[in-house]
């Protein structure tokens, strides 16, 4: 059951707001109880950087009042969320080591490959999974948007771990999360604006890395799956009460 909501539309609002890419309210989000997130508590996307007024009313709108950057290194000082932080929404910064934008992300051959390395990266990164998903489960205000450099990879991981946690059918994850897919050109576009033109043109666009199909998350869900027992062993090896969290999670985020 995919969001009706024109919050959702993706493609079009990141047409009309480069400065805010692959942006969606999370509400409507189906559980297996019956149950859905609520609208104005979990959004995601890219970094939002460069706003016009009119995108941060759009945020504003969507009750945007945190934002957990997973950015990490040089990131947040080259590409700094000035708007918002003029705006008065708070930051929690969680960064992942290793985890960088995807254009700078090793090379990879396949989809599945990079679904792989979510799983390497996401052990590498155990007490920042942790740490996010507990701010969102308590203190972080909500809404809270979660965010990296495209919203795709680390953002993913979080947004992933948050929908199992609360019980949201796999196969709605994964399509949340290949919804990035729509946005990619444009994230792209937006990364080789910042780069020189003769670097800009050697980019291959092909690269699986660059992109968000749906066997990329299902490699690393089911990964998890064999290897943690699911999410909450994950993060139960993180040092995390996965059972707990789930509780706390479902009482703030579901209608």
């Amino acid at each position: 059951m995919p969001p009706s909501t024109d919050q959702h539309e993706t493609a079009p609002a990141s047409d009309r707001h480069p400065g805010l890419l692959n942006h969606r309210d999370l509400g409507g989000t189906p559980t297996r109880d019956g149950r859905v997130l609520a609208s104005g508590r979990l959004v995601r996307a890219a970094e939002p950087v460069d706003l016009s007024d009119d995108e941060v009313a759009t945020l504003a709108a969507l009750g945007v009042r945190s934002r957990i950057d997973l950015r990490a290194q040089d990131e947040p000082a080259q590409q700094p969320c000035t708007e918002l932080d003029a705006a008065g929404v708070a930051v929690h910064h969680v960064p992942f080591r290793g985890l960088l934008a995807a254009e700078r992300l090793p090379p990879l051959e396949t989809a599945e490959q990079l679904g792989e390395y979510y799983l390497a990266s996401a052990r590498a990164n155990l007490g920042a999974l942790v740490t996010a998903v507990e701010l969102v489960a308590g203190e972080a205000a909500l809404a809270t948007l979660v965010h990296c450099a495209w919203g795709k990879d680390r953002a993913g991981l979080v947004i992933a771990t948050v929908l199992e946690l609360v019980g949201v059918p796999r196969e709605a994850v994964l399509a949340d999360y290949a919804r990035t897919q729509e946005a990619a050109p444009r994230l792209l576009d937006r990364v080789l604006a910042r780069v020189p033109p003769e670097r800009a043109a050697k980019i291959d666009r092909d690269r699986p890395v660059l992109h968000a199909h749906e066997v990329t998350m299902r490699t690393f869900l089911t990964a998890v799956d064999a290897e943690h027992g699911g999410v909450a062993g994950l993060l139960s090896d993180g040092g995390a009460d996965p059972a707990g969290l789930a509780e706390a999670l479902r009482g703030r985020l579901l209608a």
